[in-house]
């Protein structure tokens, strides 16, 4: 079954990023605040931000999945590291990807954190209407 929107209506698409581990990403999904320690342990001279809105309350995103227990294999600094992560999987309009990569942005502890999107061109259309109705439009 096709996706059969509107023009001018914004398309549903799927964000994925990485979390160092499941405290992060909880906070990043639901809010909250991040302790001194936490800070600390994953990043304390870039992560200076202690109290998020978080994705779903602010509305940014319908939904985001924790998937536990992925492994990243990749090039930083000069040499091929491997690290244990988390990934997020946030379903939320086109037109606020720039607002949920911002938000990932100041609110992660990695330098550089993953966000990338992908349009949803097929799906349930049930699910996808409540992608949207659950966001705001433009």
């Amino acid at each position: 079954m096709s996706l059969s929107t509107n023009a001018s209506e914004p398309h549903p698409v799927i964000l994925f990023s990485t979390v160092p581990n499941e405290d992060v990403g909880k906070k990043l999904a639901r809010g909250g605040t991040l302790s001194t320690l936490q800070m600390w342990k994953f990043k304390s001279n870039t992560y200076e931000k202690s109290s998020m809105l978080g994705l779903v309350e602010s509305k940014l995103v319908a939904c985001v999945n924790i998937v536990p227990k992925i492994t990243s294999i990749y090039w930083w600094d000069n040499a091929v590291q491997e690290d244990s992560e988390l990934l997020l999987i946030m379903k939320t309009r086109s037109h606020l990807v720039p607002n949920v990569t911002d938000y990932v942005k100041v609110n992660h502890p990695y330098d550089v954190p993953e966000v990338v999107s992908f349009k949803v061109e097929d799906g349930n259309p049930d699910y996808l209407k409540w992608i949207t109705d659950s966001t705001p439009a433009k």
